[in-house]
């Protein structure tokens, strides 16, 4: 699969016919084409040469369009700047390949007016009679905001947190990025209760020291009845690890000593 760096090297290295060898990158020399083009099928097309304590590692101008035609193919479309993901496809064939950053989709309801992007917007009715809205990386001001981390909680979500919050889904992890569109004087984080649950918390506290996560009052019972297995791949991060907040402490030793988590869905289940 093609990247940014293949890229830059093969173009740089069609441009000037020659590099040295310490200024090749890992992914390019230890890569089958650059093998074959140096001492594999292709042999010759680049050869090399000593200098001095190093070496130097040129195009052979009579084999030169062998590594053109493998360029031109693996880099159909040449653009001078990849803005989205369509560009990133079609430059190296891989959506996240470019690392361009794509806005936010929020998805958001509320029973309240707000103010969305420096305008008053009166979030209630959409909420009513469709459910949610969604909008990409909105400016929000609103006195209490509650960020939902899975999808079929956040549409229901206030039944158990009432109508006073804002509440937000987020296609996605929620990001630092995203904190500071938010003009709030309390944020409330109802996640998981896993690593990726404190680690968003943690995210976003970092961010607005004024965060809360939301821990049910029968929490032990809840946990007891219902949790399961904390998935292989889930492992805390640094953040988690570090931190000394007592609901983090009390939610990662839990963790540690079970391997077993809670899903926020539970705290639904009667209601």
């Amino acid at each position: 699969m093609s990247n940014p760096t293949k890229y830059s090297f093969w173009k740089q290295f069609l441009e000037q016919g020659q590099v040295m060898r310490s200024a090749v990158p890992k992914v390019v020399i230890n890569s089958p084409e650059f093998v074959a083009f140096h001492n594999g099928l292709n042999h010759g097309a680049i050869i090399s040469e000593k200098i001095g304590r190093g070496s130097v590692f040129k195009i052979n101008p009579n084999k030169r369009f062998v590594i053109e035609k493998y360029f031109n193919t693996t880099f159909p479309n040449q653009l001078e700047s990849v803005n989205n993901k369509n560009e990133s496809v079609a430059m190296y064939r891989n959506s996240k390949a470019s690392g361009y950053k794509e806005k936010s989709v929020l998805f958001i309801k509320g029973f309240n007016k707000i103010k969305l992007n420096g305008e008053y917007f009166d979030i209630e009715t959409p909420t009513r009679k469709f459910g949610i809205s969604a909008f990409i990386a909105p400016e929000i001001e609103f006195n209490r905001i509650c960020f939902v981390e899975n999808k079929d909680v956040f549409l229901v979500a206030e039944k158990l947190l009432g109508h006073d919050y804002l509440y937000i889904h987020k296609y996605g992890r929620v990001g630092k990025g995203d904190v500071k569109f938010l003009r709030t004087n309390e944020i409330l984080v109802f996640s998981d209760y896993d690593y990726i649950g404190l680690n968003e918390y943690l995210t976003i506290k970092n961010q607005f020291q004024n965060t809360h996560l939301f821990i049910p009052e029968n929490f032990d019972e809840l946990y007891q009845k219902y949790s399961s297995e904390l998935p292989e791949k889930q492992t805390p991060s640094s953040l988690v690890m570090q931190s000394a907040e007592k609901e983090v402490v009390k939610i990662r030793t839990i963790l540690q000593k079970e391997n077993r988590f809670l899903e926020q869905q539970s705290i639904l289940f009667n209601l």
